[in-house]
Parts: C-alpha cells; sequence; structure tokens
C-alpha cells in the first residue's frame, strides 16, 4: 500500500546557507540579550544589597520606588508624586531615628542614587 504524500517531509531543511546564518544570528543575538539582562539583574541586585539596608527600609524604600510618575501614563500625577515624597520623608525620618543624624544623610545618599539610577534604567 503506498502511502499519499510521500515526497513531503517534516525535517527542516538547512540547505540553504543564507538561512541558517539567519536562524544562528538571531540566536546568537537572543542569547546575548538573555546575558545582558541577567547581569543587569545581577547589578541590580548587587546595588540593592550594598545599600546594607534592614527590612523596614527596604519596604519603604519599595513604596518610594512603586509610587514613581516617572515614565509612567497615569492622570494623577500630583498625588503619585505626593505619595512618593510622603515615603521618602518616611524614610527619612525612620533612618534618622535609627541611625542618628550624622548617618542619615550619607544612607540617603546612597539611597537616592539607587533609586535614581533604577528610575532612569541604569542597570
Amino acid at each position: 500500500m503506498e502511502l499519499p504524500f510521500q515526497d513531503i517531509s517534516l525535517r527542516r531543511s538547512y540547505q540553504d546557507p543564507e538561512e541558517t546564518e539567519n536562524y544562528n544570528l538571531y540566536n546568537g543575538q537572543k542569547k546575548q540579550i538573555g546575558d545582558c539582562q541577567k547581569r543587569s539583574l545581577l547589578h541590580l541586585a548587587e546595588s540593592l544589597w550594598s545599600l546594607e539596608l534592614e527590612r523596614t527600609s527596604y519596604l519603604i524604600l519599595l513604596l518610594v520606588v512603586l509610587f514613581s510618575s516617572q515614565g509612567g501614563q497615569l492622570d494623577n500625577l500630583k498625588d503619585v508624586d505626593r505619595f512618593q515624597n510622603q515615603y521618602m520623608m518616611l524614610l527619612f525620618r525612620y533612618l534618622q531615628a535609627k541611625h542618628g543624624q550624622e548617618k542619615v544623610h550619607q544612607y540617603l545618599s546612597k539611597i537616592m542614587t539607587f533609586v535614581l539610577n533604577l528610575l532612569t534604567n541604569a542597570y
């Protein structure tokens, strides 16, 4: 018994060098993008770790970053900015109470550099 469509093959042929080159180029670019994203995330994690904050400070910092009007299409940008400022002041007062007036500016400087880099996609 003879099967219909015997000449059709489900295997892909890589005989065409241009097609193979494009395929390899695409996979290479995908790998480079993935590697770049991994390095970026690792750099972000290292920067966050280098802030040497305790859990409460990290949670307040998370709120500062979440309430950012940077790059968003929001109707109530003034409210978002107001909330971000309130959480920034809360973080300042918390760090001041926890570490004293002498070290609060040092911590805040490191935190603001981190937030600025994060919001401007420097990572």
